[in-house]
């Protein structure tokens, strides 16, 4: 005899869960198996409620079928008993009084069908299939949210790597000039040596510059190594400092393309964020801005941040004058992989930024088309 579903595929995914049937008399345990076995392929049989607890707590069960008129220990206790273990189980009860106590005492536990003897073959099939669509809604939401929580790790992965590719290029506009001004010094030294026309006062003078521009190079290196530090916990920070560490590690950059960036920072407040994930997020907004002042051709190239707040929510605003961004791609410009920047684009960057800000930060990340560029906006909840 063939067992016929509603959805016929949930047929298939039973065939993969454990099922604990518990059930005293010998003749009616012997009919109902032929039909679970219909059904499952994994059925363990326990034939009183202590037995049925022991079971359960030696292997993991996804349906427990449980008769409620049992020796030793009661059905009802049984389920509480396995209940307690585990609360996710679906357990559909069996019994021959059609008591509105017992009844109620089955609902107040969670059970997930009710049947009386006889049982009847149809409903039997019905509720066993209502009970493993449960099961089948449960796995498939936990594997897409599985999947998901894959697909995120390789895109933060990515995401790191990308900005890990971008800090390098930032470091060496950091230490192209300070490495070249202790070049000069050094090029100075050796010719008024041979010259012989080296006095105290000039080395003094020299090595004193060395000294302190190897320190500046000391301390970028540091300013990066924080940054690639990962957050452990969330920090209360100024909103004008996380900004300005964010530019620290951009200002060679900005320099060499000659980006004038115009600060106004009106929010003297707190804000509570994890501070390196943030800077990240600012920094993938910010080269954002650069990469289209070069892919637009802009020559007065123009960043203004600001910061406002209110009695709730902190705004910051990164406005620029880059040409702003195509309306069929204002919609799209977060999601991850999608770049306007063809094939120079990995198009993770503003979908890390969202991320950061919105999942990990609690915030809010819109951006909006002004009349010469774009402009983002960052929602803050304010730290009271």
């Amino acid at each position: 005899m063939s067992v016929i579903f509603e959805k016929i595929d949930l047929l298939n995914f039973s065939k993969k869960l454990n099922v604990l049937y518990v059930e005293d008399e010998r003749i009616l345990r012997k009919i109902t198996l032929t039909l679970l076995e219909q059904v499952f392929h994994f059925i363990d049989v326990a034939v009183d409620g202590n037995q049925a607890v022991r079971l359960f707590n030696e292997k993991e069960y996804d349906i427990v079928i449980m008769d409620l008129e049992l020796p030793n220990l009661h059905g009802l206790d049984a389920t509480e008993q396995i209940k307690k273990k585990n609360p996710e189980v679906k357990i559909i009860v069996v019994s021959h009084k059609d008591d509105p106590t017992t009844f109620t005492k089955t609902i107040e536990l969670g059970v997930d069908g009710y049947l009386l003897k006889p049982i009847k073959k149809e409903q039997f099939f019905k509720t066993l299939e209502k009970t493993i669509c449960k099961i089948e809604m449960k796995f498939s939401l936990e594997k897409e949210q599985k999947e998901n929580e894959e697909k995120r790790k390789i895109l933060t992965h990515q995401s790191k790597l990308m900005a890990m590719g971008e800090m390098l290029s930032m470091i060496a506009h950091q230490w192209r000039q300070p490495l070249n001004s202790i070049s000069v010094m050094a090029i100075n030294l050796l010719t008024r040596k041979e010259l012989g026309t080296l006095d105290e006062e000039t080395l003094l003078k020299n090595l004193n510059q060395t000294i302190d521009t190897t320190t500046y190079l000391s301390d970028t290196i540091e300013d990066f190594q924080s940054f690639f530090k990962p957050d452990k916990k969330a920090e209360n920070i100024l909103v004008r400092k996380v900004i300005n560490d964010g530019l620290k590690l951009l200002k060679y950059a900005f320099e060499d393309e000659e980006i004038q960036v115009i600060q106004d920072y009106q929010c003297t407040s707190f804000v509570k964020v994890f501070k390196n994930e943030f800077v990240q997020a600012l920094l993938n907004i910010l080269n954002n801005a650069k990469d289209a002042f070069l892919e637009n051709n802009i020559q007065n190239r123009q960043i203004k941040i600001s910061s406002t707040e209110d009695n709730s929510s902190i705004e910051i605003c990164i406005e620029d004058n880059g040409g702003g961004i195509h309306p069929k791609s204002l919609e799209k410009i977060f999601n991850p992989y999608f770049s306007t920047k063809g094939k120079h684009g990995t198009g993770l960057g503003l979908y890390m930024s969202k991320t950061i800000i919105e999942g990990h930060n609690k915030g809010i990340l819109k951006v909006a088309n002004t009349l010469n560029g774009a402009k983002f906006i960052i929602t803050l909840p304010k730290n009271i």
